[in-house]
């Protein structure tokens, strides 16, 4: 199959009587917000693309649109986009992959970590989605992310939420945690916010109702994550994340995928597509295992033990 991909994809650099150089070697990619874990889909991405012989050495190359937290910014760039006709169209959020999806029929689009394409309407089947779009799902069950909660803070029962409610993806995550938390006996306290701005307050109106603080994968947060660390340390208020690289930036704890994989699971189907293949008949690529990463120094500035068996487990233990 590699090889036959290379051979498509080479067959494409030698050009078309149909489509320009140009818009044959673009590869448009929309972001919504920039923050470290769209940075590391973003280096998995062009690191899968090298490696296929995807580069500026053979005439492709890349126009990285953000979105900058906007919504009508991401409209505005599904509308370049359409105009443009790029290659393949490769959006990371759900709020610039919906626009592009309705908005744009001709052009292949392949989304990149999307916690619910189903959810957001962005395809209407995981294993053959239709139409022009496919693309990677960050999706994961919350069981292991609530098992880590349970061996840390065993006597735990209110769980504070807080994320962007505009965000139909952060909406979708957070009803199915409390959906698959139902066994674990949690009661759940949401705040929302609108920018990255309102994060500081939302996180301080949850000191004294809640035992910990739950962050989704939600950009607007994420992108103020050290908001939500400040409130943690002074309230000495755990957090909890599902993004890994949330730990290092003061979460206590989280379980979720490496988004630079995701990045280059996303670039082999871009391959894929390039070479010919139909984005509708391509399966949307979903996680089939997780990673634990734990923050020793943070558990000890706010009281909190770690245990050594889940220590153990850890694929990293930030010291």
């Amino acid at each position: 199959m590699r090889a036959y991909i290379r051979v498509a994809v080479l067959a494409l650099l030698m050009g078309s009587t149909t489509v320009s150089h140009a818009q044959e070697r673009t590869i448009a990619v929309a972001t919504f917000v920039e923050h470290p874990a769209v940075q590391r889909l973003l280096e998995g991405f062009r690191a899968g693309l090298t490696e296929a012989g995807i580069t500026p050495e053979r005439g492709y190359k890349l126009d990285l649109q953000s979105a900058q937290g906007s919504t009508v910014t991401a409209g505005q760039i599904a509308r370049k986009f359409a105009g443009d006709r790029p290659a393949v169209i490769v959006t990371a959020g759900t709020p610039v992959t919906q626009p592009a999806v309705q908005q744009i029929k001709d052009i292949p689009i392949v989304f990149s970590g999307l916690a619910d394409p189903l959810g957001a309407k962005v395809v209407a089947n995981l294993e053959r989605p239709g139409g022009n779009v496919t693309g990677t799902s960050d999706r994961a069950p919350f069981k292991p992310l609530l098992d880590v909660m349970a061996e840390i803070l065993p006597n735990a029962k209110r769980v504070g939420v807080i994320f962007n409610a505009g965000e139909a993806n952060s909406r979708a995550l957070v009803d199915r945690l409390k959906s698959e938390a139902v066994p674990y006996g949690l009661s759940f306290v949401e705040t929302t916010v609108t920018k990255a701005s309102d994060t500081l307050s939302a996180a301080q109106s949850l000191v004294g109702k809640v035992d910990l603080i739950y962050v989704p994968n939600d950009g607007t947060v994420v992108s103020n994550f050290e908001a939500v660390t400040r409130v943690s340390l002074e309230a000495r208020i755990p957090v909890f994340a599902s993004a890994l690289d949330n730990v290092p930036k003061g979460a206590i704890a989280a379980t979720g995928v490496d988004y630079e994989k995701i990045g280059r699971r996303t670039a082999s189907i871009v391959v894929r597509v390039l070479a010919g293949e139909d984005p509708g008949a391509i399966p949307v690529d979903v996680p089939e295992t997780l990673d634990v990463v734990l923050n020793k120094k943070i558990a000890s500035s706010i009281g909190v033990g770690l245990p050594p068996a889940l220590i153990g487990r850890a694929k990293l233990v930030v010291e």
